[in-house]
């Protein structure tokens, strides 16, 4: 993903331990995820309304556990 310049990274020292791997979203990033989140949101509400209309034929359905 960072070949496709979703995030950036780069190595920090640290007083505590082994250097740490810091990572950041890029704008492209950013634009990425927003867009996989529509998508998915998108999806969710399709199976909602998928869901409504079954329950509409079958009666209200068992929510597994």
């Amino acid at each position: 993903m960072e070949q496709h310049g979703l995030f950036e990274s780069w190595w920090e020292d640290s007083s505590s331990g082994p250097p740490r791997r810091t990572y950041i979203l890029t704008a492209t990033g950013r634009h990425a995820l927003e867009t996989e989140i529509e998508s998915i949101r998108a999806t969710v509400d399709l199976l909602g309304r998928l869901v409504d209309r079954a329950e509409g034929v079958l009666g209200p359905l068992r929510r597994p556990r």
